[in-house]
Formats: structure tokens, C-alpha cells, sequence
């Protein structure tokens, strides 16, 4: 089982979620991706995605303005939390590699856009959760 965070930053009115990416090949077309990653042992799913947010990302201030609550899709369990602090791409500390190129702040719109068919779930809840929708 993984967990993370859907890392949200207000800019003037908007949300915007940070995208990080990985770029592949000689085109560098971007793979996209969310902060999350597995559990070690005896974690709970909270500690967690706080732990893989700040090693994937730097962001160690998180705000869960819209609660604790959490969606589980596939093998994932996902958190919304909000930040004002500047991402840094950091190495892993485990295998001392980076996992990502680098970092966008993206529309919720664009985001959906942008990531995998897996990921687009927790960006369409993150999207109702923070626009007020109910039973999300």
C-alpha cells in the first residue's frame, strides 16, 4: 500500500496542485506524478504521505484546511493538504537518487490533464472537496 498527498498552494484566488514530473527520453516528454509512495513499517497512512510529500518534494509545512479525510483507489490512499512552501526536489533517502525532474504548480484543471489514468481520481476529489461539494 502507498500514501500521499494532493499538495494544493493558493496563488491570488486559486488552488494549484503540485505536479512533479519526470522527463523520459531524448524528447523529454514529462511523466507526471503526485507526492506519495509505500508505507514503512508500522506507519500509519497519515505519516506516511507526510514523510514521502517532504522527501519527494521538500514541502514540510502541510495545513489539512478540509480535515483529515482520506480516498483509497487501487493500492493508494490519498490526503488533501495545503502549503505556502516552495517546493525542492530532493534525493531519495534511501536509494540517494532523485525520483523526479522537477516541479509545477498546475491548475486543478490542467492537473487532471496532465496525470496518469490512476491518479486523476484523487485531482477530481480534490477539485469537490475544496469547492465545498458534499459526501465526496
Amino acid at each position: 500500500m502507498g500514501a500521499g498527498i494532493v499538495v494544493l498552494k493558493k496563488f491570488e484566488k486559486e488552488y494549484k496542485v503540485l505536479c512533479l514530473y519526470e522527463e523520459k527520453g531524448e524528447s523529454a516528454i514529462r511523466k507526471y506524478d503526485l507526492t506519495k509512495g509505500a508505507l514503512d513499517k508500522g506507519e500509519t497512512f497519515l505519516k506516511a504521505a507526510v514523510r514521502e510529500t517532504y522527501e519527494e518534494s521538500g514541502v514540510k509545512k502541510l495545513k489539512f484546511s478540509w480535515g483529515k479525510r482520506s480516498i483509497e483507489r487501487g493500492k493508494i490512499r490519498m490526503f488533501i493538504a495545503e502549503t505556502k512552501d516552495n517546493p525542492k526536489i530532493l534525493r531519495n533517502p534511501k536509494s540517494k537518487r532523485y525520483e523526479h525532474d522537477g516541479f509545477e504548480w498546475n491548475t486543478l484543471d490542467v492537473a487532471y490533464i496532465l496525470m496518469p489514468e490512476y491518479l486523476k481520481p484523487f485531482i477530481s476529489w480534490a477539485s469537490k472537496t475544496i469547492n465545498g461539494a458534499k459526501n465526496v
